[in-house]
């Protein structure tokens, strides 16, 4: 929808950076989202969400980062992550938005 918008004159098509999830950690099963989320089935899926969202990346023209080589779920619930985790994807995120202007 972002890039089919109409900016009008002088206005460009905005850079859109799509960001892949972290991974579920392999302990899922002994978290409280175990049940939730499917599982190991959910271990498994999450191992393909990167290459499923950086081709979307590329056939809509867009910047990609894989969220799962800067960052990894906490071993506590296995789906989010601990403040440390979130500081290395920002820095991450960070490097990519000065790469794409710059």
């Amino acid at each position: 929808m972002a890039k089919a918008y109409f900016y009008g004159n002088g206005l460009n098509i905005p850079e859109i950076l799509l960001i892949s999830p972290i991974l579920v950690a392999e302990n899922i099963e002994q978290t409280f989202f175990n049940e939730m989320i499917g599982g190991l089935s959910a271990v498994i899926r999450s191992k393909n969400f990167a290459k499923a969202y950086e081709e979307i990346a590329r056939t809509l023209s867009c910047h990609f980062i894989d969220a799962s080589k800067y960052a990894a779920p906490s071993l506590v619930d296995g789906i989010h992550m601990e403040a440390g985790e979130h500081k290395k994807l920002g820095q991450a995120i960070a490097q990519k938005v000065q790469q794409i202007f710059i």
